[in-house]
């Protein structure tokens, strides 16, 4: 198969994915899930004594990471229908054995007229935690401002889990904007490795077979890698300053000195 043909499938088919679905919207539900996710793992292993904060934060951000690639792989199987006999993307064209990808992608492929420069979408390789990668919450409780305290006597103590509480809260929010932002490009090279492992697109030397799991790292663990260590940093902190709290909710509102370690 003549390699710029290959090529030209290959981008044909991003631009088609990228005109078909809303990328950052299916990013956003797959960040929401997985920060769900997140809060869910650290409930479950409160609930199984597991009361330390310093380990439960970084195994919740890494089960949530794990998670955030399953949510990715259902994604797949569901814009990304496989079909090996399909060998290539002009074969999609012919209506025999229904439509490929949940539509006729040969006629939304014909249909396409895009104009995407690589300035388009911002390239980014190194990482997106939110994606992942960790929750929003990472609190039994959401801590209201109103009603905060600080401790009284707790001082420094207080005011050193906090700052690692919002540098936390920090990276979260800045790998999932990484990640919603970049979405069109790790999505579309997920979904065209995925296609190329199918037989839907040759691969060649330019364009390499690597395997969707890879792609989606590539670009992702950097920013999981910051959120589990500002998570680790923040339980860290709390157990070396307030011991006896174990939940986020206790170190706003109770602070270091006052922390009972109830669980609520």
């Amino acid at each position: 198969m003549n390699k710029n043909n290959t090529a030209d499938d290959s981008d044909k088919f991003k631009k088609w994915l990228i005109n078909r679905f809303s990328l950052r919207g299916h990013m956003f539900v797959i960040l929401i899930c997985t920060a769900l996710s997140g809060v869910t793992i650290n409930w479950i292993l409160f609930q199984f004594n597991i009361s330390a904060i310093l380990l439960r934060y970084p195994v919740a951000v890494i089960i949530s990471y794990l998670i955030f690639f399953l949510l990715i792989k259902i994604w797949l199987e569901i814009i990304i229908p496989s079909h090996p006999e399909r060998t290539n993307i002009k074969n999609a064209q012919q209506p025999a054995g229904g439509h490929y990808f949940g539509s006729n992608i040969g006629s939304s492929l014909s249909n396409t007229h895009l104009s995407i420069s690589p300035s388009t979408v911002t390239k980014g390789g190194g990482g997106t935690f939110a994606g992942a990668g960790a929750s929003s919450a990472w609190g039994d409780e959401a801590p209201s401002l109103k009603g905060m305290s600080v401790g009284k006597g707790g001082g420094g103590k207080d005011g050193m889990a906090l700052i690692a509480a919002g540098l936390l809260i920090i990276a979260i929010i800045g790998g999932a904007i990484y990640c919603i932002w970049c979405s069109p490009i790790i999505l579309s090279e997920a979904a065209l490795q995925t296609a190329m492992a199918s037989g839907l697109i040759h691969h060649t030397k330019k364009i390499q077979a690597i395997g969707w799991e890879d792609s989606v790292f590539k670009k992702t663990a950097i920013p999981f890698a910051i959120v589990f260590g500002f998570a680790f940093l923040f339980g860290w902190v709390v157990h070396l300053n307030c011991p006896q709290n174990t939940t986020a909710s206790q170190v706003f509102f109770t602070g270091c000195e006052r922390g009972i370690g109830s669980g609520n």
